[in-house]
């Protein structure tokens, strides 16, 4: 259709902790906006990777948070200023931890 689709993965070194789930829009924000720049771009998803700590206090780098957006949430998205609300209610929201 000349249309694309697309997958962006990235690791997160730390979190700040101040609120785990803006501080992740806030990281994916102007990917998006790039991303959605092209008007050939359909949608895609961004996965968030980070530090996880087990309950035996082993540290490792594993999946945080998957959103999957398309065109249709992206002319509702002001990317400039969306919140983890805003995505949640547009973008498919994957939590693969518990971000709390």
């Amino acid at each position: 259709t000349g249309q694309t689709r697309c997958g962006v993965t990235y690791e997160i070194e730390e979190l700040a902790g101040f609120d785990t789930e803006e501080e992740l829009v806030f990281d994916q924000r102007d990917v998006w906006a790039a991303l959605f720049a092209n008007p050939r771009f359909r949608g895609g998803f961004i996965e968030l990777e980070g530090p996880v700590e087990s309950v035996g206090g082993k540290v490792s780098v594993e999946p945080l948070l998957i959103v999957r957006c398309d065109r249709a949430a992206d002319n509702q998205i002001d990317w400039e200023n969306v919140t983890a609300e805003g995505l949640k209610q547009l973008c498919r929201w994957e939590p693969e931890v518990n971000l709390e």
